[in-house]
């Protein structure tokens, strides 16, 4: 029978997968902290992982905001699409690759 301590890893393991395919967290971070086996590791792990750049209000420009809302206004909604892809992604629609 496992013990307590088993059972809780197990469970921190199937988390870390979750989050990772859920896209929460970068999927190799996921399995990086999986491989894990002591604090330091992990904290080792986390830092190693790229951070994307965290998007806030301040950083939309007023531009942006007078595109998606002229965008809106014509009943552009690729336009409007467009404009919240670039702002989330950091670039412009025709610059991301399949």
């Amino acid at each position: 029978m496992p013990t307590r301590e088993q059972l809780t890893d197990e469970r921190v393991r199937e988390l870390l997968k979750e989050l990772g395919n859920s896209g929460i967290i970068p999927e190799e971070e996921a399995e990086d902290l999986c491989n894990t086996r002591n604090f330091d590791e992990a904290k080792e792990c986390r830092r190693n992982t790229p951070q994307p750049q965290t998007i806030t209000r301040k950083k939309v420009s007023d531009d942006t905001y007078a595109k998606l809302k002229e965008n809106r206004e014509n009943g552009d909604l690729q336009g409007q699409l467009d404009v919240l892809v670039e702002i989330l992604l950091g670039k412009k629609t025709d610059q991301i690759q399949k």
